[in-house]
């Protein structure tokens, strides 16, 4: 069993970031991978670190089983093994799938100044993160095959890590480049499995559909400061004359329409100005 999961999990390691990255440089030139922030204990740096010491955990228990470690793994049924093996393989081969299905926009970290496509269909129409889902039923699958307390660990921080990762980091940097376009997108999808973690979908207020008002005035302005979230518009009174409904902009404003009219002002919501 040890052989088996040590295997797949290095050899996972290999498809998923070797050969990709070698793919990748191949046709476009670019191995995909990005440089993590240098700056210490910032949300990105603690995502590639735990991220980092979660890849190196998983071949800890395997590894030390086939080399006769004073330590045993705990006691599992050997259907319970055979079956982590056969979620590790589903993972691997869904890991592989996500990755192919980015195309070009396969990326290891993020670059703020970058900007790639956004992907929506496929596999990602199910989940906005199918790589790191896959991922995770991977070290699920280690943990069954070998149940001991580094491939616990290992799983353990690898949650922590893209939860660190795709909250922190990925999640702000897709909706400044993409905007409305990934808020949508996120509102109907999940972030890690089907149905969970969607965002808040731009067109309510507090969960309430709201529908842009009739009469729309063009070229005026309109405070919306106090609702600088991209994760909600502002409400009707600061947008009572737009022709649709707000959409953010890259100041972490608000805008009608598909020309800017509404800007964040230092007040709360007040009557529009000129």
């Amino acid at each position: 069993m040890a052989t088996a999961a040590l295997s797949l999990y290095l050899l996972g390691l290999l498809l998923a970031f070797g050969l990709r990255s070698l793919l990748s440089w191949l046709r476009t030139g670019d191995t995909g991978f990005r440089r993590p922030g240098t700056d210490r204990l910032t949300p990105a740096w603690w995502g590639a670190v735990l991220f980092v010491v979660a890849v190196l955990l998983g071949p800890v228990a395997p590894a030390a089983v086939l080399a006769g470690a004073p330590f045993a793994p705990l006691a599992a049924p050997v259907p319970v093994g055979w079956g982590g093996i056969v979620l590790m393989v589903v993972g691997l081969v869904l890991v592989l799938a996500s990755q192919a299905a980015m195309g070009a926009s396969w990326r290891v970290g993020v670059d703020p100044d970058e900007r790639t496509g956004l992907v929506t269909g496929g596999v990602f129409a199910l989940v906005r993160n199918p790589v790191f889902t896959a991922m995770g039923l991977l070290l699920a699958g280690l943990v069954a095959a070998v149940p001991a307390v580094p491939s616990a660990a290992a799983l353990a921080v690898f949650a922590v890590a893209v939860q660190t990762q795709v909250r922190a980091v990925e999640e702000p940097h897709l909706l400044r480049t993409h905007g409305r376009v990934y808020e949508d997108y996120a509102a109907r999808t999940g972030r890690f499995l089907p149905g969970l973690g969607r965002l808040p979908d731009p067109g309510t207020v507090w969960g309430t559909a709201v529908t842009a008002p009739p009469a729309p005035s063009v070229g005026t302005w309109h405070d919306c400061s106090s609702f600088t979230t991209r994760s909600r518009p502002p409400p009707r009174s600061c947008w009572a004359r737009c022709s649709t409904a707000p959409v953010p902009t890259t100041s972490r404003g608000w805008r009608c329409g598909p020309r800017p009219r509404c800007r964040p002002r230092p007040a709360t919501c007040s009557a529009p100005t000129p």
